[in-house]
């Protein structure tokens, strides 16, 4: 994997390796050469059998006792884990919450968020086997098990070791997708997909919390029988997007990215069509800036789709490396699981990962400026997972992971606004005991005063057992 960022300029003109070097090295190389990432710590262990993916979700605060926490789900337990890192320490891993065994709960992947005061919260879905009734199916009347689930949420204080924990929706027959967000004076959103009965279509609940403050009852934002991919985005200013994808009723083959929009201290409204398309929506994602303008990124197909909004929503507009390049299955190009953030300024980062018909990789980022022009750069990769993005809501640092699999390294690279990038750095250090897990992705978190702290998974011995590794960016 070569470490050494290649540029298209704003026109799209390759340029050769030396300008390119030359052209980093006067967005400040200096920099560049003093940034590194801490030596791995070890936050826990799992085995691949049952931990397939990377679920561990981040986040950094300026907090001496709250630097950074990172919570996931114990497949093999259903048990919520956390590590923390204070004063510069991870400690080991601890537990947020314990599943209930022999009621068969399950447990969704928990997000979490700290604010500036150091308190963390987390939020998680929970489903469990309820009591034996009876119901009619096919006609016949048999006995049945409920469900129970409830979207729940822990929050941990500055120095604590016991997290708070109560349910954030009235009991529900499934709940998943619980997300949170947070924005600069310690508001907190929530969102989840609640099925009330067996019967009833999936409605997306919200709550909120204000700074110190307490949790609202639930509000509706949408409900759909074929919803899918929720997701939250909020604001450093408090704004907040909800967008989803669902099928176009009446056109089984015509699909429809959705959003509703919750200006600062207001109310969800209305739904509204980002778009739509023949192919079924893969990889949402999205973001808000801190002048309340979303931006949302998904695939189409193999192309990689990208609509704004500031106060109506643009057109989409397909996403490419280069002018000319056609992305479909049978190529010559095909790019996958686009990443986008913003921060309070209005910078906005789209990522993803392309591959060509001879079998290249490359990680692409495209650069949206508060004020500028457009600009792209992209590096050479083994990927195979997508990347992951995020930004500082202060405007003082974007960041982008990733795993690559041919040399099972994970890096990451920083981007300035009004600077640049920085180049592609090696967060596991190149030794053995580091090796990335194939397919697992790298989870980044970037926070204020151009802080960040990436998760990822490595390999530690033998039969498929796993570590969960952190590092933390020093600039």
């Amino acid at each position: 994997m070569s470490s050494r960022p290649e540029w298209r300029s704003t026109a799209w003109r390759p340029l050769s390796g030396l300008l390119a070097i030359a052209l980093f090295a006067a967005l400040g190389t200096a920099r560049a050469a003093a940034e590194s990432w801490s030596a791995p710590a070890a936050l826990g262990q799992s085995s691949l059998y049952y931990m397939y993916g990377n679920n561990v979700a981040v986040a950094v605060s300026s907090h001496p006792l709250a630097q950074s926490v990172a919570v996931w789900v114990e497949p093999t337990t259903m048990a919520v884990k956390y590590a923390i890192q204070r004063n510069g320490k991870w400690t080991g891993t601890k537990t947020v919450y314990t599943a209930n065994a022999n009621a068969a709960e399950e447990v969704t992947d928990p997000q979490v968020v700290i604010d500036q005061s150091g308190v963390a919260t987390a939020v998680f879905g929970s489903t469990k086997q309820g009591p034996v009734t009876y119901c009619v199916s096919g006609g016949r009347v048999v006995r049945c098990r409920q469900l129970v689930s409830f979207a729940k949420v822990a929050t941990l204080a500055p120095g604590a070791s016991t997290w708070s924990k109560a349910n954030l929706s009235a009991q529900g027959w499934t709940v998943t997708d619980a997300q949170i967000g947070l924005d600069q004076a310690g508001n907190a959103l929530a969102l989840w997909s609640h099925r009330a009965t067996s019967a009833s279509a999936p409605t997306l609940l919200s709550a909120s919390r204000p700074a110190g403050g307490a949790w609202t009852a639930p509000v509706s934002v949408y409900t759909s029988a074929a919803m899918s991919l929720p997701r939250l985005s909020v604001g450093p200013s408090g704004a907040a997007e909800a967008v989803w994808a669902e099928p176009l009723a009446g056109t089984p083959t015509s699909y429809a990215v959705r959003a509703s929009f919750n200006p600062a201290g207001g109310i969800w409204g209305a739904p509204e069509t980002v778009a739509t398309q023949a192919t079924p929506v893969a990889y949402l994602r999205s973001t808000v800036d801190g002048n309340g303008q979303a931006a949302v990124v998904w695939n189409n197909g193999y192309s990689v789709q990208l609509a704004q909004r500031n106060g109506a929503w643009s057109s989409p507009e397909t996403l490419v490396s280069a002018p000319g390049r056609v992305y479909a299955g049978s190529g010559p190009y095909a790019a996958y699981g686009p990443s986008v953030a913003s921060d309070g300024p209005g910078n906005v980062l789209v990522s993803w990962l392309e591959s060509d018909v001879a079998g290249g990789k490359t990680i692409e980022a495209e650069v949206i400026p508060a004020t500028g022009t457009r600009s792209h750069v992209f590096w050479p990769t083994g990927a195979g997972v997508e990347p992951n993005l995020s930004m500082s809501p202060d405007g003082s640092l974007g960041m982008l992971a990733w795993l690559d699999e041919d040399d099972s390294n994970a890096y990451a690279v920083s981007f300035t606004p009004g600077v640049g990038w920085g180049q592609p750095l090696l967060m596991s250090s190149g030794a053995a005991q580091y090796a990335a897990v194939w397919g697992t992705g790298a989870s980044i978190a970037a926070g204020p005063n151009r802080s960040a702290t990436a998760v990822w998974l490595s390999v530690a011995g033998i039969n498929a057992q796993i570590q969960i590794l952190a590092s933390g960016y020093l600039p």
